[in-house]
């Protein structure tokens, strides 16, 4: 709809100067154009690098990653061959043993303390033997597989799987031969896992390195969610040692002095006569196994203690759960010693015996109070790393509801586009690009700290109230804008000296400036144009997001909220060096 009074109240001319209806329709669908071209472009990068980056089997495998298990399961199930014909690719086999690994729900009951074993889902042995179809030397494969027998209580097949394992892992990798040692133990041959575990503890060049957990280079190893992963792998692992444990002191404590006839011989499944268990030598070896779970260099004291080895296999070496697994395995082994030797042991070691109980008690005291308030502060790490986002979408949605509110008014007086032929100021846009750029150091700076920083704080605060108030000033200026820039419009430029004065309806038109229709479709305008410019901000801070961390904001999240590595690694190296000098 047109408005006379204002068209002729605007000079005109063919320069895109008030008045030059045509130039300010070019300029709105450049505008237009612009805006929907960053978007698409952003949003373009965004699809590339998740769908088209990489092949489809590890695309999603990826995306599998980073989903609940219910989720990741439902992607995995895509990348089973429907003709039995497994393709002869390792990658092909990581896919399949991370499907096995989330089929498994093992390790639910392995966190209750369930390590005794249960049936497993068929299913998940069969995966397991298709990931071996296609990669039959990864000892990673070899050894989850092994576990995954060991807790279905096929210790045969268990003990083959995991001698297998030792000819593909590294010489100075002790695990397998522990694992292989739980199995022997669990069949009866006890003679040759006690052998196996002395050979292995024997040679000092081997240390028990967990594997890595099944992740994608792409993606960081320090969020949450890695975390996650870490710990449910960890304990997978360790979960035949600690079936073990529980084998050689539930032996040892039939043997108690109180018990009749210790060290009586037993019978095997086929009623034949096995040597007698050696108890002592079994609860020394299960304290030597629980020593080297977190062996590291004896020079690694102070404070620079957490900084030793960190590369990403010895830190998952030394997590909180494989503490746990150790002092379960010690405090059991020291309380069953303590027993059996009450009556030969002199009051002095007696009295040494309790306070190395106490020790275990009070590390096993400190790793229960660090996993009480590991979610609380997990969640305080993710108030500070959500509140970009937080920011960023409330904003939007004002933006979006400002204008919502001018166009349905806009609506209702029947407000044309006439006076849209207005220029904005120079300064108007000068100043408004710089009340965006402040906002996108704001948000940087958030950035920034978040990832030093694991509580919020005051300065959390002080950014969220910068931020209000920029936004809030560009809301309210939308108000009086209007006016003002419709003022300026109806003044008209200076009169040179030269030119008459021009009459007193070119230089103050009360009927424009009161006129009620142009104030809205100006007030429509305005908060159209802070809209479209916040969504030109939000794709220039996703890019800048994605350069500086390597993901794109408001999505994966949970990669970036801490996973308390570097804390959970401190208390582990504090805890070690504690036990290992008032006790060993």
């Amino acid at each position: 709809m047109s408005h006379p009074e204002i068209e002729e109240a605007l000079p005109s001319d063919r320069s895109g100067k008030p008045g030059d209806s045509i130039g300010a329709r070019r300029i709105r669908h450049a505008f237009r154009f612009a805006v929907l071209a960053c978007v698409v472009a952003t949003l373009t990068l965004w699809f590339a690098e998740n769908y088209l980056r990489y092949p489809k089997p590890e695309r999603l495998y990826r995306m599998a990653l980073l989903h609940e298990d219910d989720s990741a399961r439902a992607l995995l199930r895509n990348l089973v061959p429907k003709d039995d014909e497994i393709p002869q690719d390792p990658r092909f086999g990581t896919y399949l043993a991370a499907l096995a690994f989330i089929e498994d729900g093992t390790w639910e009951r392995q966190r209750q303390g369930i390590y005794e074993s249960y049936a497993v889902d068929p299913l998940v042995i069969e995966r397991y033997e298709q990931a071996l179809g296609a990669d039959k030397e990864n000892p990673f494969i070899l050894t989850l597989f092994g576990c995954a027998l060991f807790l279905d209580g096929q210790y045969t097949r268990a003990r083959d799987v995991f001698r297998d394992a030792r000819r593909f892992t590294p010489a100075e990798d002790a695990l397998p031969a522990y694992l292989e040692a739980a199995a022997r133990a669990h069949l009866g041959e006890m003679g040759e896992a006690l052998s196996l575990i002395r050979q292995t503890s024997g040679n000092p060049a081997m240390r028990i390195h967990i594997p890595e957990p099944l992740w994608h280079p792409s993606l960081p190893r320090q969020g949450m969610w890695y975390a996650h992963v870490q710990r449910r792998l960890t304990e997978r692992v360790l979960a035949p040692l600690v079936a073990l444990k529980n084998l050689v002191c539930s032996r040892a404590g039939r043997h108690a002095p109180e018990s009749p006839a210790p060290n009586t011989p037993t019978q095997d499944a086929g009623g034949g006569a096995q040597p007698a268990f050696d108890k002592e030598a079994w609860l020394q070896e299960v304290e030597t196994l629980g020593r080297r779970l977190l062996a590291v260099p004896p020079s690694a004291t102070g404070a620079g203690a957490a900084q030793v080895d960190a590369t990403v296999g010895e830190s998952i070496a030394r997590t909180l759960t494989t503490l746990q697994a150790r002092l379960s395995l010690t405090f059991q082994q020291e309380a069953l010693r303590l027993r059996l030797q009450s009556v030969s042991l002199p009051a002095a070691d007696r009295e040494a015996a309790r306070r190395r109980l106490q020790l275990i008690e009070d590390a096993q005291a400190q790793l229960q109070a660090f996993d009480e308030t590991r979610s609380e502060r997990v969640l305080q790490h993710a108030v500070v790393v959500n509140r970009p986002g937080v920011l960023c979408f409330q904003t939007l949605a004002a933006c979006l509801a400002a204008y919502a509110l001018a166009y349905l008014l806009g609506k209702l007086l029947h407000a044309g586009r006439t006076a849209w032929a207005v220029p904005h100021p120079s300064w108007v846009l000068a100043s408004l690009g710089a009340v965006f750029l402040l906002l996108l150091l704001i948000l940087l700076t958030l950035l920034l700290i978040g990832s030093v920083t694991r509580q919020p704080g005051a300065w959390l605060d002080g950014c969220s109230y910068a931020w209000y108030g920029l936004v809030a000033s560009l809301m309210l200026a939308g108000l009086a804008y209007p006016r003002l820039l419709l003022r300026r419009a109806t003044t008209g430029p200076s009169p040179s000296h030269d030119s008459a004065p021009e009459p007193p309806s070119r230089t103050a038109s009360p009927a424009v400036r009161g006129d009620t229709r142009a104030y809205a479709g100006m007030l429509r305008r305005y908060y159209g144009m802070l809209a479209a410019t916040f969504l030109v901000f939000l794709c220039v801070y996703a890019i800048a997001h994605r350069l500086i961390t390597g993901l794109y904001p408001f999505i994966h999240a949970k990669l970036l909220i801490s996973g308390l590595q570097q804390e959970e690694l401190d208390l582990v190296l504090r805890v070690r060096f504690l036990l290992d000098g008032a006790m060993f």
